[in-house]
């Protein structure tokens, strides 16, 4: 099953103060997760009134919304008997800036979402300062202060008075868990079969040369500066489950566009989908540097497809590399 809290958190401590931290990879930023939801008046009381993430003003109308905290959203959309509600196998990491204001929002919408599978209750620790919110539907999501009760590292690692500026700037920052400084979507963790781990994090090493490690079961995969996916391993048959997510997307920017599209597309693993055909398509190599974005889907090796999730991957060179993001802390 999905893990606890504490492992959670004490796995995001670790890769924090590795010294592995410093490298990036071929991606650079996941700056989106794609959602279907399945009540427009549900979901904007989750998102806003709940969560406290703030409607973005160049999605707020008809079935689609963009939810943004930090320089990251939540692409949002109703959905109907082709696109039904999706929920991720897994848990999401946030950052927000003050829980004890987030409890309160919390508190305040219990009312309206009595009848759907809402629920949170604040992690009880002298160690980790977090909220544990279940959405109107199901998705698990773990909501961490920036500012953590107990520092990360020990402050005799800075090297005392004389230390260099950026080290002590790096070192405070590296005890948070903030995501450049601030809140946003710090991790995505997603459960896979017995024995994929290694399996997932080969792939993203391999596709797209992100930094990967495996420990006790989970792989902890690099996709920015700060931000993590993590892919921990149950033996749990869920088939429905596994079919709830079908569909969810991460749009992720990647440094080496060329390469990784002609890599994957040797192997047949780009896909243009049917769905977004009127945004992007990468039938060929020159579709997808016009549009300078591509998409895949199936985790495959020697054994097989063993995994699916769509990544939205677009070039650093994109016209939305880091755009500006409205975000309004509460």
């Amino acid at each position: 099953m999905a893990a606890t809290v504490p492992a959670l958190s004490e796995r995001i401590a670790a890769l924090n103060a590795s010294p592995a931290s410093v490298d990036v990879g071929g991606v650079a930023w996941l700056e989106h997760i794609n959602m279907v939801f399945g009540d427009k008046t549900l979901a904007e009381m989750f998102y806003f009134a709940g969560l406290g993430l703030t409607r973005d003003p160049a999605k707020s109308f008809g079935t689609t919304m963009w939810a943004n905290i930090g320089w990251q959203q939540f692409h949002l959309v109703l959905g109907n008997v082709d696109t039904p509600t999706q929920v991720i196998r897994g848990t999401i990491g946030l950052v927000l800036p003050d829980l004890a204001a987030l409890q309160k929002r919390l508190k305040s919408i219990e009312a309206q979402m009595e009848g759907t599978m809402y629920s949170w209750g604040p992690v009880v620790s002298d160690d980790w300062a977090a909220v544990a919110v279940t959405g109107p539907w199901g998705n698990r999501f773990v909501v961490h202060a920036v500012e953590q009760p107990k520092p990360m590292r020990s402050l005799a690692s800075l090297g005392g008075v004389d230390a260099p500026k950026m080290r002590t700037a790096h070192h405070r920052a590296a005890a948070t868990f903030a995501v450049r400084g601030g809140a946003g979507i710090r991790y995505v963790e997603f459960e896979v079969g017995p024995g994929c781990a290694a399996r997932v994090a080969k792939h993203y090493t391999d596709t797209f040369a992100c930094p990967a490690s495996v420990e006790a079961g989970t792989a902890a995969v690099t996709i920015g500066p700060g931000v993590h996916l993590l892919f921990t391993e149950t033996a749990v048959v869920d088939t429905a489950a596994d079919e709830a997510m079908r569909g969810v997307h991460l749009c992720i920017y990647i440094s080496n566009f060329t390469a990784t599209f002609d890599a994957l597309h040797a192997r047949g693993l780009t896909w243009t989908n049917p769905r977004f055909k009127y945004l992007d398509r990468c039938d060929t190599k020159e579709d997808a540097a016009q549009c300078y974005q591509f998409r895949t889907k199936d985790f495959v090796d020697d054994g097989g497809k063993f995994f699916e999730l769509e990544h939205e991957t677009r070039t650093c060179a994109h016209a939305q590399f880091f755009k500006h993001v409205h975000y309004t802390p509460k």
